[in-house]
């Protein structure tokens, strides 16, 4: 049995092969560009300053943005409900139950100082911190050219 190969098979081999290569240098670079930006990132964490969401670095051909975002994490939902006591009414406004609690944008802002009119803001900063722990997010690495 043979088999007739066409121009379009020679093409679809060579598109293939071409591609197999792309794909392997582009594998290369990411990983190079993962080196550059885990540097550059905790090179940022060193120059963080009050849990900043950016930090720039400005140099003579370009400048770095390194966004870092933090989330909330509940570490028992159990502990959690007996703080809403002492947290009182305030408590529907930090937290949201969707099978297990979990901090709403208002949280990030109570932790970070906002007291929202609670006069014990201190006390219980502390034992919700207890019951719910800060989960950092991958920072993002900008790369503008001036």
């Amino acid at each position: 049995m043979s088999y007739k190969l066409t121009n379009e098979y020679d093409e679809i081999e060579t598109l293939l092969n071409k591609g197999l290569s792309i794909e392997s240098k582009l594998k290369q670079i990411k990983q190079e560009m993962d080196a550059v930006n885990t540097r550059i990132i905790k090179l940022a964490m060193i120059q963080r300053k009050n849990k900043q969401a950016t930090v720039n670095f400005q140099t003579l051909t370009g400048k770095i943005s390194v966004v870092f975002r933090e989330t909330y994490q509940v570490k028992d939902n159990e502990k959690l409900k007996e703080c809403k006591k002492l947290v009182g009414s305030l408590f529907d406004n930090l937290f949201t139950f969707e099978k297990k609690y979990k901090p709403k944008p208002k949280f990030k802002k109570f932790m970070r100082g906002e007291t929202f009119g609670l006069q014990n803001y201190d006390k219980v900063k502390l034992i919700l911190l207890d019951n719910v722990e800060e989960k950092t997010i991958k920072p993002t690495v900008k790369f503008e050219v001036l």
